[in-house]
Formats: structure tokens, sequence, C-alpha cells
């Protein structure tokens, strides 16, 4: 059964901010890149134990994200085509039946997709977290890993996180709710890059061989003059 209550400027709303999420994750992608490339630089720069283990902590951060975004982008493409594929009337990416709530309560709830999508969630968090050893800095970046499970406000009459995401949603209100799944785990991302940069020394140059040089600031001296030199 269709829904046909929505209408058409709410679901445009919905897929204009789903383009506007995607937008700021390529944004931030290029970002934590960026980051990846200076840990890297300053790792091989000085080559020790800590900072070898700093640049392999950022490369596994990398593959967690990745991962996590190909599995919700495979949820996405499930939903539409189950949504009837893409409507190639429009350029972003929308299915036939955009209104249908039916295919998500159906895929999330009945097919327990949104079980399995919770769990994800969960999992992916505690591997973030698990790359970092010391217990106080856990603790910390535990408040910035936006990636988590929504806990059920208190006047829901949802029973579990699924009923609460996608019972009776239409899928155009479901597609940008994934989207940002993958903008909290970017986001998650990126805090645990720059712990690692700032470990690993950030702009920071550390000098480890030292020469010292002695430039006088007068070539000869004549007996009673100071000597005066930069070190």
């Amino acid at each position: 059964m269709l829904a046909l209550n929505v209408s058409a400027e709410i679901i445009n709303a919905f897929f204009a901010l789903n383009k506007g999420i995607k937008t700021s994750n390529e944004i931030v992608e290029k970002s934590n890149n960026s980051i990846k490339a200076a840990i890297d630089k300053q790792a091989d720069a000085y080559k020790n134990p800590a900072n070898e283990s700093y640049k392999s902590l950022a490369a596994q951060t990398q593959k967690i994200s990745k991962d996590f975004e190909s599995y919700v982008n495979g949820v996405t493409d499930k939903l539409v085509e189950a949504a009837g594929g893409v409507n190639k009337e429009f350029t972003d990416g929308r299915p036939v039946r955009i209104k249908d709530k039916d295919v998500t309560t159906r895929m999330f709830l009945n097919e327990k997709k949104g079980d399995e999508l919770q769990q994800k969630i969960a999992d992916q968090r505690k591997a973030f977290l698990d790359l970092i050893k010391d217990p106080k800095d856990r603790a910390d970046l535990e408040k910035q890993i936006a990636l988590q499970v929504d806990s059920i406000p208190k006047d829901s009459k949802a029973k579990t996180w699924s009923e609460l995401k996608f019972k009776q949603m239409p899928v155009a209100a479901v597609m940008p709710m994934l989207t940002k799944l993958i903008a909290d785990n970017k986001t998650s991302e990126t805090a645990l890059m720059n712990y690692f940069f700032n470990k690993i020394g950030g702009d920071v140059i550390k000098f480890e061989n030292f020469k010292v040089a002695i430039a006088p600031k007068k070539s000869y001296l004549i007996r009673g003059d100071k000597f005066e030199a930069d070190i």
C-alpha cells in the first residue's frame, strides 16, 4: 500500500537535504585524506616506533571507515532497488516509489535489516574506540565519536530502534537518514585522525641532532672590547 499523503515540497526537501549531506561528506573526506597524508609525512620524516604505530592506526581508521561506508551504501542501493529502481527523470538518485512506506517497514523491520544496521553502528563505534589504547584519551574521544545508536525518546511509542527509525517512514525520508550515518562515520574518522596527528607531533618540528654554530658580531677584537656573538 503506497502512502500518498507526502507533498512534493517535502519530498524535494528530503532530497535537497540528502544532496547537501553528500556534498559535506565529500569535503570531510578530502580533509581526512589531507590529515592522513600529513601523518604519513611526519612519520616518514621522524621514524621511530611510536610514529610508525600512529601511522598504522591512521591507516586502520581509514579502512574501518571505508568498510562501514560501503556497507551503508549497499543498504541504500537495496532500498532504491526495492522501491522500483532509480527514477531516470531526476538526477538526484531518487527511486520511483519515493513515498512508499511499506517497502521501508518490510525491509528494515520484517526482514531485520534495521537490527543489522543497528548492530553495525554499535560495532563500528567500538572498532573506532578500540584503536585508542590510553583509557583517558579513549574516554575523551568517546564524546567526539558522532556515530552511535540513538536512544528511544521516553515519549515515543516505538519499542525498538528499528521501529523508531523506519516503521512507516517514506523512502524519501530514509535515504538522507542513511547518508547521515555516513556523515557521522566520517566525522568520527576525523576525530581519530586529529588525535593521531597530534600524537605524532603535528606541525611541531622535533630536533634530534644538533651542531652548535657561533657567529661573532665582529671579525676582530681590540683588547678591552666585549665579545658578542649569536649562537
